[in-house]
């Protein structure tokens, strides 16, 4: 007769949970279905909160003034990225004398990274431009186009045109432009926003050509704006207030070759009491030479000023190292719708009616 109590420890069986394998496979069933029932719960909220923020900006735009309008707009997509889909969106700014009209904008969201989103437009857009120094109605067309937002930095706006297309309904004639980069960051005091840009191969129209010539190879650019926040709208009385509180555009970047003519510079701009455009830079520039020739030629300044300036600068002017094209260094000024190179009054320059 066998002993209860004389049992090998070989011979205890200790019931352990998840050592079985169907446990082990009824409890990963339950994890997945968890898992789905979170995600489609969680998407389907997205999908509501996205709409709702939609129209939260267009009830904070009302208030501030601008209409929106759209006929239509769909967010799809499930279960993978939210489709954003809007059609025939229309902005109404009567006080600030625009409208947009856009035919199309679609977005997409990754559920999992809800803090960007990106899409693109569709069709030629529309913009009316009612008030200000460029009344028109412009329709703008691109062969590609993206743009993207995200909270980086407090808040950037990304923006890529490719074979970028403008015309406009009193025959100025046909602008475009190869590719244009823009990112738009929104800061806070002391710098209240920024701008990067980079535009390639500028074809202006036949009636706004500059004394340079019709090309423009590229224009680099990185602004800051500070001492102020930017005014809701290109009025004369919010550039007003804009300017009254100091605020001013502190150029970090500028570097534009526009035919003969190269510049690499920085700067200050601002407006002054009448709402003209005032500042100073310190520029490098190349190609002065010719550009005085073509500035002459146009009748923009007068030949005995030109040839002065020509042999200032023409002494001025360095040889950089490793050869290539003399450059000088020298101070640029805007005041009193005066255009100044150094200490020599070059241009006017035509007054911006509000």
């Amino acid at each position: 007769m066998t002993d209860p109590n004389n049992i090998t420890p070989d011979a205890i069986i200790f019931k352990r949970p998840f050592t079985s394998s169907r446990r082990r496979w009824k409890t990963l069933g339950v994890v997945i279905i968890m898992a789905i029932v979170i995600y489609v719960a969680w998407w389907f909220w997205l999908a509501g909160t996205v709409r709702e923020q939609i129209n939260v900006w267009i009830d904070n735009n009302r208030m501030d003034g601008r209409d929106i309008q759209m006929a239509r707009l769909d967010v799809s997509g499930f279960p993978g990225l939210l489709d954003i889909h809007a059609e025939d969106v229309q902005i109404v700014d009567t006080a600030a004398g625009w409208r947009l009209r856009v035919p199309g904008i679609t977005a997409t969201m990754a559920p999992w990274k809800i803090d960007e989103i990106g899409g693109n437009f569709t069709g030629p857009m529309n913009l009316v431009v009612a008030k200000g120094p460029a009344l028109n109605t412009y329709i703008v067309q691109t062969s590609s186009n993206t743009w993207a937002m995200d909270r980086d930095q407090g808040g950037r706006v990304r923006l890529d045109l490719e074979d970028v297309v403008v015309t406009s309904n009193n025959d100025m004639g046909v602008l475009k432009v190869a590719d244009l980069k823009a990112v738009l960051i929104r800061g806070s005091v002391p710098i209240y926003g920024g701008l990067n840009l980079k535009v390639r191969d500028i074809t202006l129209p036949e009636q706004a050509q500059s004394p340079f010539g019709s090309n423009v190879k590229n224009i680099d650019a990185h602004l800051e704006l500070i001492g102020g926040a930017p005014p809701g709208s290109l009025t004369a009385p919010e550039l007003t207030q804009w300017a009254n509180r100091g605020a001013a555009v502190e150029v970090r970047l500028l570097r534009i070759i526009h035919g003969t003519l190269g510049l690499d510079g920085d700067g200050t701009m601002a407006l002054d009491g009448r709402l003209q455009p005032v500042g100073a830079f310190s520029a490098r520039v190349t190609g002065y030479d010719a550009a005085l020739n073509q500035l002459i030629q146009a009748g923009l300044i007068r030949s005995s000023d030109g040839n002065m300036a020509k042999m200032i600068l023409g002494a001025l002017g360095k040889v950089p190292e490793g050869g290539g094209p003399k450059q000088i260094d020298v101070p640029i000024s805007v005041q009193d719708q005066r255009l100044s190179v150094g200490p020599i009054p070059l241009m006017r320059v035509p007054e911006i009616l509000w």
